[in-house]
């Protein structure tokens, strides 16, 4: 995974000399540039950025109308954070077994599902993205919501799509230990301008009484304080300008290993 640093610090040195680091007052907008370009990136008309992928999550769920009485299915392996999402909105997390690949079995799928299921949440788990035409096929079929973990899989593609562009909610995370890091840190996107409202008002409480705020009819309600700063926003912009670069040594690794494996023929 990509370490934060000399072209990251450079770019906080703007950031921390324009006087105002907060994301929607800085002149320099550094955070509403990142995301427009990650949602260029993904191939979504809407990114937000957040505090963590937990966060993300649970902004997710909420501005879905996930809550009590509904079900969320998840993978039986996968960061705790998946699970509690929907637990923090007053869900309850079923699990889903998985297969070889380590991600959501498609054909486990439907058992668990019930008349309270209103969402499934697959996850990519460690770049391995899983089986999304299967898991959009079910959704369809049972009029399903579908939040994309992808906090495991950032640029990673599946059939020539970005992980996290095929549900109705793709989140990430920025995470030390994931492929684009500035030690914590988290997005969304999502084509739809309704539910990008909705996270909006997640992550920034209060936003529908502020002047000049377009809620665009969405009714507010009452969630958390998640903004990131202008720092964070520089660092992010440098990340993704490191993107393509990280993950062509990935896929070179991945090749390297298969190889090895196979000259042995344990495949």
């Amino acid at each position: 995974m990509p370490r934060p640093g000399f072209r990251e610090w450079l770019a906080c040195g703007p950031a921390i000399m324009s006087g105002n680091l907060l994301r929607h007052d800085g002149p320099l907008q550094l955070v509403t540039r990142f995301e427009r370009e990650f949602a260029d990136y993904v191939g979504a008309k809407f990114a937000l950025t957040l505090t963590s992928g937990t966060v993300a999550l649970h902004a997710a769920v909420s501005a879905l109308g996930i809550g009590p009485g509904d079900e969320v299915l998840v993978p039986a392996y996968t960061w705790i954070a998946t699970a509690a999402a929907p637990a923090l909105a007053g869900a309850v997390p079923v699990l889903v077994d998985i297969n070889e690949t380590l991600t959501m079995d498609p054909a486990a799928i439907e058992a668990k599902i019930t008349k309270n299921t209103k969402a499934i949440m697959p996850v990519h788990m460690m770049n391995a993205p899983c089986d999304m035409d299967a898991i959009m096929a079910i959704a369809r079929r049972h009029n399903l919501l579908v939040i994309e973990d992808a906090a495991q899989a950032v640029g990673v593609r599946y059939k020539g799509r970005m992980c996290g562009a095929f549900g109705d909610i793709g989140v990430y995370s920025f995470n030390q230990h994931k492929n684009m890091t500035i030690g914590e840190g988290g997005a969304v996107v999502t084509n739809d301008k309704a539910l990008y409202n909705r996270l909006m008002n997640f992550h920034d409480l209060g936003i529908w009484a502020r002047d000049g705020y377009d809620k665009n009819g969405e009714p507010p309600f009452i969630a958390s304080h998640s903004r990131v700063t202008e720092v964070q926003g520089a660092m992010l912009r440098v990340q993704l300008q490191r993107m393509r670069g990280n993950m062509q040594a990935i896929q070179r690794r991945v090749r390297l290993i298969r190889g090895a494996i196979e000259s042995k023929g344990a495949v």
